[in-house]
């Protein structure tokens, strides 16, 4: 059976240095990625609730005069968004008045009285706001989007924090290399001096039994020389 490699001072030291550093940079990228893709899921929302109040009140002349035309025209504009799955703009009564809907969109349209602004799912955000004229209301508007951002935004973040996470191991590494002869010579030179004087012990241990040996062997020939007489 071969010995295992003995892993010399300067490698262990390096080693726990690149670990801990990766540790940390891991668990603070993955807070990062974490807090950014729920600030991100946010923001679109706000975002398309923004835009739901601009068609509100862009809306108000087509709803009072019941210009379904002109609404519908509204809302084909918001087509050249490639995220807005689907608009729509009810009445007062709540019957839609106009819609547009992106093909294959697989959300339900909800009800026009919906008492929540934003809605977030795992597929889609949703945003309503109601038609006020003279604190008066006569419609809505809801606006949904698909939330293909955010999976971009993630995928660019694991790309970048990759990258990130590559560039700050090859720094550790070129420091820890260095670095750690600041820790590891003097232990070095503290462990070769106690080597030199575990020796020195030895050797003085093995010249004093020498020498009682010597004496032994000495008294051991008088004596035997003593008798003889």
């Amino acid at each position: 059976m071969k010995p295992s490699p003995q892993i010399s001072l300067r490698d262990k030291l390096t080693l726990i240095v690149m670990a801990t550093t990766v540790v940390a940079l891991i668990v603070c990228l993955t807070a990062l990625a974490v807090f950014d893709r729920l600030s991100y899921r946010e923001q679109l929302t706000q975002q398309l609730l923004t835009r739901a109040q601009i068609v509100a009140n862009a809306s108000t002349a087509a709803l009072t005069f019941a210009d379904d035309q002109s609404a519908a025209e509204l809302l084909r504009a918001l087509s050249h968004d490639p995220h807005l799955g689907a608009a729509v703009l009810y009445d007062a009564t709540g019957h839609v008045f106009a819609r547009y809907q992106r093909p294959l969109w697989p959300a339900p349209l909800p009800a026009a009285h919906t008492p929540e602004q934003t809605t977030l799912t795992d597929t889609y955000a949703q945003a309503y706001c109601p038609v006020v004229v003279e604190h008066r209301r006569i419609g809505g508007v809801i606006l949904q989007s698909d939330l293909t951002q955010v999976a971009e935004r993630i995928e660019l973040g694991r790309t970048v924090s990759l990258m990130v996470l590559l560039v700050a191991v090859g720094i550790g590494y070129l420091l820890a290399t260095r670095l750690q002869r600041l820790v590891s010579r003097p232990i070095l030179e503290l462990t070769q001096t106690s080597r030199a004087i575990a020796a020195a012990f030895r050797r003085q241990r093995a010249g004093e039994c020498g020498v009682r040996s010597v004496e032994c062997g000495t008294r051991d020939a008088t004596r035997d020389a003593t008798s003889d007489e």
